[in-house]
């Protein structure tokens, strides 16, 4: 499966150890046992989950009613969304909280917000996991000429105060429009550069990390705009259903969190298309 794709990370983000991590409350009792730095950061991805959630959950809305804009937050109405729903669901490892949109254009933009409790099984990481949210955004547009999106973002600190940040960025195409995925990678290279950063070099900064995040999905969805009423062939659609059929099997059987960690209900939910065919 062909894909574009760009890999942020810095420290390691994921991993751990079989032994049960110590009790530290709830996430609220959780939050507060951060140094002052380190909640700075925790607090401004809360907000920043909550504002990127009221953005491309709106912005999904405009472009299934037709309502196309320039930018996302200048969008004037999100009704176009025929349904929008949530669901909570608790582990051990993590409190889940589920968001689904579906709609004529956009058929479906799922969120997943995993609020950390203890650091998965399998790597050897001896630390222990305070406090930490993993944030995912999965858009599948109707028209097979946009790719799904799968965009991911990580912050994890840890009972020694130390700290890991990091995601994934990935446009997932059917039928590949070579100047759509230049224009990601314009994108992506030209916010590195005004950062002043090597892209083939680890991320370090949670701040730059969360930015080029905002401004891949911010292509993406203009990209939607512009291709959703372009005419396309049935070439096009074979080659979406194989895309979608492929994710599937990833999350199935390749991915350990998907096929290990996370319920069922809640990756499906969140990231698997509307419809895949067999």
């Amino acid at each position: 499966m062909k894909k574009i794709s760009l890999i942020i990370l810095s420290l390691v983000i994921s991993s751990c150890s079989l032994i049960p991590d110590k009790d530290f409350g709830d996430q609220s009792q959780r939050l507060d046992k951060l140094s002052v730095e380190n909640r700075v950061i925790a607090e401004d991805l809360i907000q920043f989950i909550k504002d990127s959630d009221e953005k491309y959950f709106k912005w999904s809305g405009c472009i299934n009613n037709d309502d196309n804009t320039s930018l996302g937050s200048d969008c004037s109405d999100s009704d176009g969304n025929t349904s929008d729903e949530t669901f909570i669901s608790d582990t051990k490892y993590s409190d889940f909280d589920v968001r689904v949109a579906r709609g004529p254009a956009v058929e479906k933009i799922g969120r997943m917000i995993s609020e950390g409790k203890m650091t998965a099984p399998g790597r050897g990481e001896k630390r222990k996991l305070l406090w930490g949210r993993f944030y995912s955004i999965d858009v599948h547009p109707k028209t097979p000429l946009v790719g799904m999106l799968h965009a991911t973002l990580v912050l994890q600190v840890f009972s020694d105060g130390s700290v890991g940040t990091g995601g994934w960025l990935d446009v997932m195409p059917g039928t590949r429009v070579e100047s759509d995925i230049d224009y990601l990678r314009k994108v992506t290279d030209d916010y590195f550069a005004e950062n002043n950063k090597d892209p083939s070099l680890y991320r370090l900064s949670y701040r730059f990390i969360k930015g080029m995040y905002s401004e891949f999905v911010d292509a993406y969805f203009e990209i939607i705009e512009q291709r959703m009423d372009d005419p396309y062939t049935q070439e096009d659609l074979i080659a979406q259903e194989k895309m979608r059929k492929s994710w599937l099997i990833d999350q199935l059987f390749s991915d350990p969190f998907a096929s290990k960690i996370v319920p069922f209900d809640v990756w499906a939910t969140a990231n698997v298309a509307p419809t895949v065919k067999f």
